[in-house]
């Protein structure tokens, strides 16, 4: 008798019942945000995992600007390197190859990459390589340097050692006059995800200032600058970062983009997390500095690379005359 009486309020109930289960799922299983990596900091390493190289080789005096991509059980590395004191001019990029990511050995072709002729965009220095790898070949944006401007050009290689710079150099140049990057564009760290390129770099001001911009493109030849730029500024007064942000390592995973990058007067590497590429949230503090040994004095550039779930990190470190590269744990 009660349940013909209150049958016809069993579906509403069932239905407030199901309401309030649905109102309840975000308490109970909280939404998941983008993936932070705030609370990983990295060890430093005791001693260099690559060095310059003997007298009289073309990297004699320093090296810098790691990219390492893990290669048929392996590990290949590609970096800067000079003979001299001047730190824009007479740079080539070479290669070495790794078992493990920590001994490296050079390869016998270096350099892999030297700057072009006399006058050309790339013709008094080629730094700051960056390498992505499908099935057939190896791609590396690079940054070219004339004496005045700074630009990023393309090369691409079957082995990762033979490049051929591309005709379409430089694919990327500096601002418009009065832009955030009128005075150049360097240092690019690359990721291609769903068909599309997606390019972090760092341009210069007029006055000297370094940020961090973002590009896409179709091809990672032809690139368009995002409106929103730059997308990663110097910190507020007083911060470690405070003069600038440059060198960018960007990865994907977890649903989120992940930011290493080196920031002045601290010359120390932060981080930073972002949902979308363009809007980053920075960890307070850097996660990596200097250990006052051969990494002393600043820490230049690091490349990011995931080991077994984990960040790790290769980075150029030292004083403003021997800069090798190390490896950071966390």
């Amino acid at each position: 008798m009660l349940i013909k009486r209150f049958g016809i309020f069993i579906p509403i109930l069932i239905a407030i019942a199901f309401w309030a289960v649905f109102m309840m799922l975000p308490a109970i299983f909280p939404p998941r945000g983008p993936l932070d990596l705030s609370n990983y900091t990295f060890a430093n390493a005791s001693s260099p995992s690559l060095e310059p190289g003997a007298l009289g080789t073309w990297d004699s005096y320093s090296i810098h600007a790691p990219s390492v991509l893990k290669v048929n059980g392996g590990h290949m590395m590609w970096y800067d390197g000079t003979t001299g004191s001047d730190p824009y001019a007479g740079w080539s990029i070479g290669a070495a190859s790794s078992r493990n990511g920590r001994a490296w050995t050079k390869d016998a072709a270096n350099p892999v990459l030297t700057p072009g002729a006399q006058g050309e965009w790339d013709g008094v220095s080629v730094h700051d390589p960056r390498v992505l790898r499908d099935n057939k070949e190896y791609w590396m944006w690079y940054s070219g340097f004339d004496g005045k401007i700074w630009r990023i050009g393309l090369a691409i290689s079957p082995d990762g050692v033979n490049w051929q710079k591309s005709a379409s150099n430089p694919i990327m140049d500096g601002g418009s006059p009065g832009s955030w990057d009128e005075a150049g564009a360097a240092y690019s760290s690359v990721i291609y995800i769903q068909d599309t390129f997606y390019m972090w770099y760092q341009g210069l001001d007029s006055k000297g200032v370094w940020r961090i911009g973002r590009a896409t493109s179709r091809n990672g030849i032809n690139w368009t600058k995002d409106e929103r730029n730059p997308v990663l500024i110097p910190g507020g007064t007083g911060a470690w970062d405070e003069e600038k942000v440059l060198a960018p390592s960007v990865l994907y995973s977890g649903g989120s983009y992940h930011l290493w990058y080196t920031g002045a007067p601290a010359w120390a590497i932060g981080y930073a997390v972002s949902g979308d590429g363009i809007t980053w949230r920075k960890k307070e503090v850097p996660v990596l500095l200097s250990a006052g040994n051969w990494d002393k004095g600043r820490l230049l550039t690091a490349a990011a690379l995931f080991e077994g779930g984990r960040p790790v990190l290769w980075y150029a470190g030292g004083d403003n005359g021997r800069i090798s590269i190390g490896i950071g744990n966390p």
